[in-house]
């Protein structure tokens, strides 16, 4: 059930700060610009969701990895030609794109296995995003938003496996674990007056070392 809870309380932190470090520490000022970045962020979640719904399907690898990459190419073109940036402004979001086509491979489509790495790519996504300054730090906590894609479905799917005929309750304890949106949000909020917008977004990596953790290890039945 934490595992939900961490997972939406993470994304959703980052997407409600999102906007405020730009402004803060980025210097991007116009409501209108930062809007465009942030869609990156949930437009690459969006992209990684259909990408990882294929990833995990039973067509021979051939064909499931080309439409992979053609799925990821459509969404790029369609967030691309909404938020109007030069290309050359966006290539860092293709960069991740690829890393997040071959983590994909890495996992060879077993839900644990695709969590615990997304995970461990976000933790040091955020890392760097704390070391780094501008925009290299910007696209470091975008591209978080690809790798958060398959995190609801799979934790789902590795939660109520095996639960027989109590799945409906499990379901229904996992779905209350949302409130983690609720909660995690306005404590990153309380971090962030106390030590800057910047250094706040530690906060999300707490949960994502929770998440890894589930993928690698915590999400084994034990007999």
């Amino acid at each position: 059930m934490f595992a939900i809870f961490f997972y939406v309380g993470g994304e959703v932190a980052i997407g409600s700060n999102l906007v405020t470090y730009m402004k803060e520490c980025v210097g991007i000022i116009q409501e209108f610009t930062a809007g465009r970045f942030l869609a990156f962020y949930w437009g690459g979640a969006m992209i990684g969701r259909f990408v990882g719904s294929l990833s995990m399907s039973d067509m021979e690898n051939a064909k499931k990895y080309g439409l992979m990459v053609s799925v990821a190419v459509l969404g790029f073109g369609l967030i691309f030609s909404i938020t109007g940036f030069h290309i050359e402004e966006v290539l860092p979001f293709l960069g991740y794109l690829v890393a997040n086509y071959f983590a994909f491979v890495a996992a060879r489509s077993i839900p644990s296995r695709t969590l615990g790495i997304f995970a461990t790519i976000n933790i040091a996504l955020l890392v760097a995003m704390l070391v780094f300054d501008g925009m290299l730090s910007l696209w470091c906590i975008l591209a978080v938003g690809l790798f958060n894609s398959i995190m609801f479905s799979n934790v789902f799917t590795l939660a109520i496996r095996e639960l027989g005929e109590h799945t409906a309750q499990g379901s229904s304890l996992l779905v209350m674990m949302i409130l983690g949106g609720a909660v995690v949000p306005p404590l990153q909020g309380l971090l962030a007056d106390n030590i800057g917008v910047h250094m706040a977004f530690a906060l999300p990596i707490v949960c994502y070392v929770y998440l890894m953790w589930y993928g690698f290890k915590g999400c084994t039945i034990r007999k």
